[in-house]
């Protein structure tokens, strides 16, 4: 299931670039899987360490789900220098392809936001969580001033990509 603001509606519109291949980097995130904490909290292997699991370790429920969702926090524009917003679309159909390839029972929920910013850049940030019973999405996501997606990652797998091109 996926859930847009307005803002998100009419960037994706205005601003996507079909793109055939993700960029090196980021694909490399994604081909070093994922570790889970014997809590059972996920983070891309690639980022995560052995304080990352000794902290996840300790926790669980919201506690855990917040810590899931600021260290599996990836900035897009740090590892490509142009057409960020098409490269993280395609990072999160390629997310949703490999989740559901390794853990087809283990529904998790993941986040691109993205902003423009004439002294930054074009900036996109990537994030996922374990959905643990709880729907995590802001119900009032209308209320972001920049452009927000959330995707719930459960069956059926369905890709941004072919829907907005």
């Amino acid at each position: 299931m996926d859930v847009n603001n307005l803002q998100m509606k009419k960037f994706l519109e205005e601003n996507i670039i079909p793109l055939n291949s993700l960029n090196d980097d980021l694909f490399d995130i994604l081909k070093e899987g994922f570790i889970q904490s014997k809590t059972g909290g996920m983070f891309f292997h690639k980022m995560c360490n052995s304080f990352t699991l000794e902290v996840a370790n300790k926790l669980s429920g919201d506690e855990l789900t917040d810590y899931e969702n600021i260290t599996n926090k990836i900035h897009i524009d740090d590892y490509c220098d142009s057409l960020i917003f098409s490269e993280a679309i395609l990072f999160l159909d390629k997310f949703t392809v490999t989740w559901k390839e390794n853990f087809p029972n283990m529904n998790c929920v993941a986040s691109l936001s993205f902003q423009q910013d004439d002294e930054m850049g074009d900036m996109a940030t990537f994030s996922f969580l374990i959905e643990r019973g709880l729907p995590w999405f802001a119900s009032d996501i209308e209320n972001f001033a920049q452009p927000v997606f959330i995707r719930r990652i459960s069956q059926p797998v369905t890709h941004i990509s072919e829907s907005v091109m």
